[in-house]
């Protein structure tokens, strides 16, 4: 990175000496690449903004290399056409994505990855090679789950019926807003676990082995087996919204959940409010919330997934694109952040006083699993 491009970041990023001791004119220049970057950012769609930062593909290599090469040059009037160049080439590259994923039955450019080579293969090579870039879908995909929840936990804390009628302190509210974030994590990452089995099952419907879908998820054949084997008679049971918008509430945990908690009623909000959560879980504004949450970052997986598999393809030409199993690893990556999501709501709600029964009611856990998740996710 060269010295003007390291100045222009850290003054982006917000540190406003940045430019101390720089001429008037050159900081002019800086002060002009921001304005410019302001200018094609602001006016982005969102889906394209969240993933502007991620180098993807070869194509983008080469179109992130002009804008830096700009940014060095304190060139705004290249700088500006090198992101609008970015801006059409992430547009067309989620088009791509959006129809390459929506017409599943007629694709039919699956690819096998079960030639063994001692205990490597093509497949866990390949994805050992695109680690830097799947680890970029994963910090965009907790971005954009996070900012998700920023929005919408007020939103499901203020339709408690309590907060209108009853004084309730800052410290209820704050364990109610923490608890609220458990309750739609752990709903989030049942969705999560549901897509998860339904692409390892469309992974296999394009000709991908057992094999290679089990070494894309880290785990063996048996497991794969008893995980799809589940998908199948939880599907039987619940009812699809929205094509692929799959809710996986399970209504026998959450009606063992309520009984705990009814039997332990206590004179508190947030006991009050857990039960809120438990009872109204198939409300509208919730059900919408997580509906749109889980499009939202279907939307970013399949972006994620066909951008990769475009690049491996353009160096690996003999093969055919396979972006069912790039989808794979990404969910799979993904999903490791559950224990890391909810330890650090977990910590804060214990400083506050909240008992572990009634975390425990808002994940949905017995006592011994619970119990083994937090202290992963601390050892962490």
């Amino acid at each position: 990175m060269g010295v003007n491009q390291q100045i222009f970041e850290r003054y982006v990023n917000g540190e406003i000496t940045a430019l101390e001791g720089l001429p008037m004119q050159k900081q002019a220049k800086f002060q002009a690449l921001s304005k410019t970057l302001k200018q094609v950012v602001s006016k982005l769609p969102e889906e394209i903004r969240i993933g502007f930062d991620i180098t993807l593909t070869g194509t983008q290599n080469i179109l992130m290399k002009n804008c830096n090469t700009a940014i060095e040059q304190l060139n705004s009037d290249a700088f500006y056409k090198a992101l609008k160049e970015r801006e059409h080439y992430d547009s067309e590259l989620h088009t791509l994505a959006d129809n390459f994923f929506s017409n599943l039955s007629t694709d039919k450019r699956g690819n096998k990855y079960d030639r063994q080579q001692g205990w490597e293969t093509d497949l866990e090579n390949t994805f050992r090679r695109y680690s830097k870039e799947l680890n970029g879908c994963n910090k965009m995909l907790v971005r954009r789950v996070n900012g998700f929840y920023s929005l919408g936990i007020s939103e499901l804390v203020y339709g408690f019926p309590a907060i209108h009628h009853h004084q309730i302190n800052t410290y209820d509210i704050q364990k109610m807003m923490l608890l609220a974030k458990l309750f739609s994590l752990r709903s989030f990452f049942e969705s999560v676990k549901m897509q998860l089995a339904q692409s390892a099952l469309i992974a296999q419907r394009k000709n991908n082995s057992n094999a290679a879908i089990a070494r894309t998820l880290e785990t063996d054949t048996k497991k794969l087996s008893r995980m799809t084997e589940k998908y199948h008679s939880q599907i039987e049971n619940e009812a699809s919204r929205n094509g692929d918008i799959l809710m996986a509430e399970s209504p026998m945990r959450a009606a063992s959940a309520q009984e705990k908690l009814f039997k332990e009623r206590k004179d508190k909000p947030e006991y009050a409010f857990v039960a809120y959560l438990l009872m109204s879980q198939g409300d509208n504004a919730h059900t919408g919330f997580q509906e749109d949450l889980m499009r939202d970052f279907l939307r970013l997986v399949n972006y994620g997934a066909f951008a990769l598999a475009v690049r491996h393809s353009n160096e690996e030409t003999n093969k055919p694109i396979n972006a069912y199993l790039f989808k794979l690893r990404i969910i799979n990556v993904f999903m490791r952040q559950y224990d890391y999501a909810i330890t650090p709501a977990y910590e804060q709600l214990k400083k506050l006083g909240v008992k572990d029964d009634l975390i425990r009611c808002v994940l949905y856990e017995e006592s011994k699993e619970f119990k083994k998740r937090i202290a992963r996710a601390q050892r962490a």
